[in-house]
């Protein structure tokens, strides 16, 4: 499995089919719909801001659907870095919880 991650986490399909397949479970378990569609937008504006200067491009307008022209800044909110760093917690705290139940399971 390592051997194929690369940067597999940085695109959450990816990452969650990769443990899906590996290790038989959900990655985003607990995680409904709306939050789970709010990471999707966190990690596209982070490749955003970080690769393009954080100027909106064709690409991430097409990926989630924004209003933004392209070129326009992207916007992120304290109340959005907030609510991510939640959600990334939660799924750090299943991830630990499964791995723990791996590993007593043997």
């Amino acid at each position: 499995m390592l051997q194929r991650l690369g940067n597999a986490f940085q695109n959450l399909t990816r990452a969650e089919d990769i443990i899906k397949s590996d290790l038989g479970w959900s990655l985003f378990g607990g995680i409904d719909d709306s939050n789970r569609t709010f990471l999707e937008l966190q990690f596209a504006k982070r490749h955003v801001i970080t690769h393009n200067l954080s100027l909106v491009d064709e690409r991430f307008r097409v990926q989630v659907s924004t209003w933004q022209s392209t070129g326009q800044d992207i916007e992120i909110t304290p109340e959005e870095i907030e609510r991510l760093l939640e959600l990334e917690r939660s799924v750090l705290l299943h991830t630990i919880e499964r791995l723990e139940n791996m590993i007593v399971s043997g």
